[in-house]
């Protein structure tokens, strides 16, 4: 009897109502049936027209360990999709004056960002232009998977995130969605209101009529009638994904699809200030494509107002077509789906398609007709979101590349017109100042040629060294492996991955890019690292000996100096000076020092030719240690040599020569690489 319901609720639409055409309901129902074989996860739709509930669909099993199907009672976690009702509780402060959207958001949440002095309002953390970075990515980074940390929450997640010091931009001068933001709002809904966050946004549920709608409390807590999230990784085996969080506000809304159907009634049909207001774009936003935890965008060639969710297996969207009076709402606790294609595809049957045809006109694809040896294309390309694409030949096919992602191949349509291999709908022409990608539904994306940049060995060599971040506790370093291949490794890691150059001061490690940050003698003191939602995560090079002691020559060859023993040399340690061939071999070496202490931290290939070395030196000068800056010829015989410092101990730490052949010096009184240290500036210029 079990089995003979469980098929029953999945082949049969709960719900079939008067205002679909039976060509319509036919439709709808020959889709859903087509998503998923009998005993997989499955999910539940339903469409809202003109007021009233049109279409409610339940399919698939919320259990696969006791086979219980997906019912109208089942409950889902609808991920991002819930920002929108963190966003109305904070709406519904700001429309009964108990707080501003035009006041800086630590006004509530004190002690964070504190160097930054820009106000960071709190519109602007409603819809993502306040420049806070991004937590998820930020634990991304740390290497700690976010959903394993075990009841993390948000008292937790807003500690972590007091530790950052900068943003990612200037508060409104961008738009880079961050689940931060709905952190930090739930905390200020909890301030302002003087009640729990989960208190008043369950207030506001009751409100509506939405009795079955939670954000989670406790990751431990029994949810009756929950959907399991399930995942199938490809090779057939369906999996538990597991969620031992508790983080609310931007996400971990546990809901009904029969909840969220009265509320999309509400939203059609009620006039009140709270919902109308929440539809629309924010008063006095530098930006109108995000409102109140919506998206306000074209979608199908249609305006809409939508917003889609993921949180491991579980899946959500949402879609409301205002000018049709139509809305549509899907989640899922299979990741094999997605609610965004399936809300679309659902959408796609109900609209009128000549009016949705007729919103754009065709693309043009005739200039990309003649013919184009497809070596000719081999390049890398930026797009306007500043993603770097490389298109590279193999085996005599064509592949897009981006970062180090999977390639994708390109297959020839005709000229220099090509589509993706996994959609024909997706097509890429190409001309000679780039290429554009071309979607239906959508204008077409450019993508700029880029100028090739070959780096020299000693361009490579100045990235060498270990990298820090003290607001993440991230580690990396940068160095040459026995292939002089340059090569990436964060601490804690096993392997060291390829370090890249895309093009001039822009490197690829993984899926980060890097740029470096130069000081006033050009060396690289930072890097500054962009990943998904992060932008310019300040590195500081904490040692930088190794790429400032080895040089390339030339002829090829490598020229370093390094510091010898006691037992070596004349003194208690020299400076040693060697030159190495092509392919590695010594062809001489100069040891260089006193009878005291002596050590290098720079060396330059000298304008005039021959070589400039900066170090520290006990055997010389007016101090305990002094800083001291030798001239050689090309076979490191000394020409000249002076030393900078006081009576305290002084450290050579960097230098710069001039096109006038002045040399710039920093002189410390501490070993940089060891503490802190205070610094002074000497200028030099050569008899």
């Amino acid at each position: 009897m079990k089995k003979t319901i469980t098929l029953f609720l999945f082949l049969t639409p709960a719900f079939l109502m008067a205002q679909l055409t039976t060509n319509e309901k036919t439709q709808l129902d020959e889709y859903i049936n087509g998503l998923i074989q009998p005993g997989d996860p499955g999910g539940a739709v339903g469409v809202v027209k003109d007021g009233e509930i049109v279409y409610e669909r339940y399919f698939g099993m919320a259990s696969l360990e006791y086979q219980v199907p997906i019912t109208e009672s089942s409950i889902f976690n609808i991920a991002s999709v819930a920002k929108q009702f963190t966003a109305l509780c904070v709406l519904k402060l700001a429309l009964e004056s108990e707080l501003s959207l035009e006041e800086d958001f630590r006004k509530y949440v004190p002690d964070f960002l504190t160097n930054v002095k820009d106000t960071i309002k709190i519109r602007h953390l409603l819809n993502h232009t306040s420049g806070i970075r991004d937590i998820y990515d930020l634990l991304g980074v740390q290497g700690d998977i976010w959903w394993k940390k075990m009841g993390f929450g948000n008292q937790k997640a807003v500690d972590f995130l007091r530790k950052q010091k900068d943003l990612n931009f200037q508060p409104g001068s961008q738009k880079i969605y961050s689940n931060s933001n709905y952190l930090l709002l739930a905390a200020i809904v909890e301030k302002v209101s003087g009640t729990s966050f989960h208190e008043y946004s369950e207030e506001l549920f009751q409100s509506f009529g939405m009795n079955s709608t939670h954000f989670i409390k406790r990751y431990m807590n029994v949810i009756p009638n929950q959907a399991m999230p399930y995942s199938d990784w490809g090779n057939g085996i369906w999996q538990k994904y597991p969620l031992v969080t508790k983080l609310y506000g931007d996400g971990f809304l546990y809901t009904s699809l029969s909840d969220q159907l009265t509320f999309e009634k509400q939203i059609q049909t009620q006039s009140s200030e709270l919902l109308t207001v929440s539809q629309k774009a924010i008063e006095n936003s530098e930006i109108t494509n995000y409102g109140f935890g919506l998206e306000l965008s074209d979608r199908l060639g249609r305006d809409a107002v939508h917003h889609s969710g993921l949180t491991g297996s579980y899946h959500a969207q949402t879609v409301r077509f205002p000018e049709e009076k139509l809305s549509i709402f899907v989640m899922s606790n299979n990741n094999r789906l997605w609610s965004g294609t399936m809300a679309d595809a659902v959408a796609g049957i109900l609209l009128p398609k000549e009016e949705r045809m007729a919103k754009r006109a065709p693309f043009d694809f005739s200039k990309y007709a003649n013919e184009v040896d497809m070596s000719e294309l081999e390049a890398e390309y930026r797009g306007s979101s500043g993603k770097v694409i490389r298109i590279f030949t193999k085996d005599n096919r064509l592949f897009w590349r981006q970062d180090n992602n999977n390639p994708i191949e390109l297959v020839k349509i005709e000229g220099a017109l090509y589509h993706a291999a996994y959609d024909k709908e997706v097509k890429i022409g190409f001309d000679s100042e780039g290429f554009n990608v071309f979607v239906n539904g959508s204008e077409p994306n450019f993508y700029e040629l880029l100028t090739p940049f070959q780096p020299t060995k000693n361009y490579l060599n100045d990235l060498v060294g270990t990298y820090y971040n003290e607001e993440i506790d991230v580690q990396f370093r940068i160095y040459f492996d026995e292939n002089s291949q340059l090569k990436f490794i964060q601490k804690g890691d096993e392997w060291a991955v390829d370090f890249e150059v895309i093009q001039k001061d822009e490197f690829l490690a993984q899926d980060y890019i890097f740029k470096p940050v130069r000081d006033e003698n050009h060396f690289i003191g930072e890097l500054f690292l962009t990943y998904a939602r992060l932008k310019n995560v300040r590195f500081k090079k904490i040692n930088a000996e190794t790429s400032r002691m080895v040089r390339y020559t030339a002829d090829g060859g490598i020229i370093q100096v390094g510091r010898t023993q006691e037992s070596v040399g004349r003194g208690k340690g020299d400076i040693l000076l060697t030159k190495n061939d092509t392919e590695g071999n010594e062809e001489w070496y100069q040891l260089i020092g006193g009878k005291g202490y002596d050590r290098p931290h720079q060396i330059e290939l000298a304008r005039d030719g021959g070589y400039l070395i900066l170090g520290s030196t006990s055997s010389k000068g007016e101090g305990n240690y002094d800083a001291w800056l030798i001239k050689t010829n090309d076979k490191g015989e000394i020409e000249w040599e002076t030393t900078f410092g006081d009576e305290s101990n002084n450290y050579g730490y960097s230098m710069k020569e001039k096109m006038d052949g002045t040399i710039t010096v920093k002189v410390t009184d501490k070993i940089p690489s060891e503490d802190a240290w205070k610094e002074r500036i000497y200028t030099y210029k050569p008899k």
